[in-house]
Formats: C-alpha cells, sequence, structure tokens
C-alpha cells in the first residue's frame, strides 16, 4: 500500500507506545510518580582523605557529637603507587555539620 494512499475506516496505525499504554495501565506506572522523600537516617558520604588521615577525622567528628565511620577505597594501581583513600560517611541529618568540622580539621 502506498504511503500516501487512503487507510480503511477502522484500520489504525499505532505508534510503540500507544500500543504499550494498555500495560502501564495495567501495572499502574501511568501514573504519576512523587517525589522522593529522603530518609534523616540515611548514610551519605562525606569526604574522601588520605587512608591516615581518616582515623584521625572520625575520631574529631565523635567529639563533636557526630557519628562516623570510614571505608578504604583502594585499587591495585593505587596501592602500588602507596595513595590509599578512605571515604568518611555520616548521617544525612549530621552532613552539614561534618562538613564544616572536615573542614576545620584538615586546613593548616
Amino acid at each position: 500500500m502506498p504511503a500516501n494512499a487512503e487507510r480503511p475506516l477502522g484500520v489504525q496505525i499505532l505508534r510503540y507506545g500507544a500500543r504499550m499504554g494498555w500495560v502501564r495501565r495495567l501495572y499502574g506506572m501511568d501514573k504519576p510518580v512523587p517525589p522522593e522523600v529522603v530518609p534523616e537516617d540515611r548514610v551519605v558520604h562525606v569526604a574522601t582523605l588520605p587512608l591516615w588521615q581518616a582515623p584521625l577525622i572520625v575520631i574529631g567528628l565523635e567529639q563533636q557529637g557526630i557519628n562516623a565511620t570510614f571505608a578504604e577505597v583502594s585499587s591495585p594501581r593505587a596501592a602500588l603507587s602507596g595513595r590509599i583513600n578512605a571515604r568518611v560517611f555520616v548521617v544525612e541529618r549530621d552532613r552539614i555539620a561534618a562538613e564544616e568540622v572536615i573542614a576545620d580539621l584538615t586546613t593548616c
């Protein structure tokens, strides 16, 4: 059938999205998604520091009343060059205060 020919009544050309619309309605995926609510007790990454410095920063944060922990982050290439880092993690509600304390402790 040529592209510009008339189509008989009742024959529709459906796009992929239109054909799959019933599936979205069936599973409720056509409804708007509500904004994500971020819980305050979620653990977030605050800083990446040299491994030797991370325990000192965590102790400094705990002295300020902020619960913190750290995890070693390394790769074989970083280990060979001696640049092993650690990531410091705190709870979301303490993130801003922790960033200020870390900035104060790491500046000379």
